[in-house]
This record gives C-alpha cells, structure tokens and sequence, in this order.
C-alpha cells in the first residue's frame, strides 16, 4: 500500500512545484516586458523632448535670417499691405517646400504689440495681443530672439520670436510657427502613437476646429496624424499625473507640455499596444544608445 502512495503523493508535490513555477515565471516574464516597456518609453519621452527643442532651435535661427530679409522689413517700412502680401505669401510658399516647415506660418507684430500681417489670414490685422502673448512681451524687454510652445489667437504652437532690423532699428517683431504633425509623424513611422493634448481650460482663446469636441477636456493638436481609436483608452487616464500605465492591452506615458512661461498647459501621450510580436517595436537594444 505504501509502495503505491508514495508514487502519488510524490506525482502531486511534482505538479503543485511545477504549477508554482509556471506562475512565477509569469510573473517574472510580465514583469521583465514591462519594465523593457518602461525603459522604451523612457527613451522615447527623451526623444520627444529632443526634437521639440530641435524644432525650436531650427524656428530660432530661420526668424533671425528673416528678421533682416528685405523683404520683410518692407512690410514695416512701405505701409502697403498688398505688397506686404505679396512679399509674405513668397516667402511662405518658398519655406514650405522643406518637409520640416510644411506646415509653416509667419506673424509679424508693430513695435506697439499690434498684429500686422498673419500668412495664414492676412485679412485679420490690427488686434492688439500685449495682454497675453508673454513671449512677445518677454522678447521686448529685451531678451531678442526667444523660442517655446505657446498658445494664440491661431492655437498653440511651437513658436520663435526675433526682432524685425533695419540698419540696427527694430522695427517689429517676426513669428514663426510649427504645430505638431511633424514629430507626431516622426514616432508614427516607428509604430508608436503621439497625442499632443492641450488643456481646454488653458488653451480655450483661439478659433473652434473640428475634433474639438472629441475629448472632454483636451484639444487633440496633433489631429491629424493622431490614432484616435486610442482616444477611449486615454480618457481613462489621469492626464495631470505623469508616468506610465498599463490599460488592457494598451501601454501609455504621460509626460508634461509647459509653455515659454513653464506654466503646464497640457499632456503628451505615448502609446504601443502591448502586442509587438508584429510591431516588433521593442527590441533589447533599442533604447541603450544615449540621446546626448
């Protein structure tokens, strides 16, 4: 009798000890995927970061060369709008066959914080924009040329500021402007989805768009190449607490937009499903080369 239990209970120890490995190793491999995740998304934020500030640095120099452009200082000196048009629609179609500044509009302002001409609705002039537009105001007081995200009439962009030059006068002041398609385009390439998310209650001063109305809280500024079946799992997340988060299937991270005056307007969102056996996306090595 002993002969025969034995061999039994010794046959159940072996499938609970197996069973409890199998659901430690589990463990252990879920685990492991998520903090390959984590450290992915890491990277990917640096790079987010990185290219925003790229974006400002190239904004920063162009605004500076057509600070002292002939051309653009002739919309301050001759006082003729038709030709001042004439002048910044050429410039505009010029720049806006370099991928990078497609999409591309240019804001000069008077010296008296006045709207002068906007490429992109030149019959809208004359508005006064000292009372909230803080990067003109910063770049009067004598800072010069100064670059960072920043909302308008127009929305909120990534923008640079440089004074308008003849022989040394300043004249006025030269904007340009970059949304978010660009780099939201750059991670789409790679598999991963970019939500550019601004604050309805901070970025309500500007013009209604269609999909305003998509999220309850948030402008979606990057519609356009936006994922938005993404867009329920996202409402979901708390988008003043930053970090990463696993819904469902869904891997996110949420990292912090501020403006010029670091005031947080708003959320970035990364996000990759956590099936990549066809994405491929995560790889061992693919975030252990430093950005800097």
């Amino acid at each position: 009798m002993k002969n025969k239990i034995l061999p039994l209970i010794f046959g159940i120890v072996t499938v609970v000890v197996l069973a409890i490995l199998s659901v430690l190793y589990l463990r252990y491999s879920e685990q492991n995927h998520i903090n390959t995740a984590k450290a992915f998304f890491d990277y990917q934020i640096k790079q987010l970061y990185k290219n925003i500030d790229e974006s400002k640095s190239s904004l920063q120099a162009l605004a500076i060369i057509l600070g002292e452009n002939a051309a653009v200082t002739e919309c301050f000196l001759e006082k003729d709008r038709e030709i001042c048009k004439k002048n910044i629609n050429k410039i505009i179609s010029s720049i806006q066959n370099a991928p990078a500044y497609h999409n591309l509009k240019l804001h000069l302002h008077t010296n008296d914080i006045v709207s002068l001409i906007r490429s992109w609705d030149m019959d809208r002039y004359g508005d006064e924009l000292s009372s909230f537009r803080y990067m003109i105001y910063v770049s009067r007081q004598g800072n010069g040329t100064i670059s960072g995200i920043e909302r308008g009439v127009a929305g909120t962009y990534i923008r640079a500021l440089s004074p308008v030059k003849k022989n040394d006068e300043i004249l006025g002041t030269i904007e340009l402007m970059s949304d978010f398609e660009a780099i939201s385009n750059f991670f789409k390439n790679q598999g991963i989805d970019l939500f550019v998310l601004l604050d309805k209650e901070i970025n309500f001063e500007r013009a209604a768009r269609d999909g305003d109305e998509i999220m309850t809280n948030y402008f979606i500024a990057n519609l356009k190449s936006a994922n938005l079946s993404v867009v329920p799992v996202i409402q979901k997340l708390n988008l003043q607490q930053n970090g990463f988060f696993v819904q469902g299937s869904h891997y996110l991270s949420v990292s912090p937009i501020f403006d010029a005056s670091s005031k947080r307007i708003g959320s970035f969102v990364l996000h990759i499903d956590k099936d990549f056996s066809d994405k491929k996306i995560l790889s061992e090595n693919m975030f252990l080369n430093p950005l800097f």
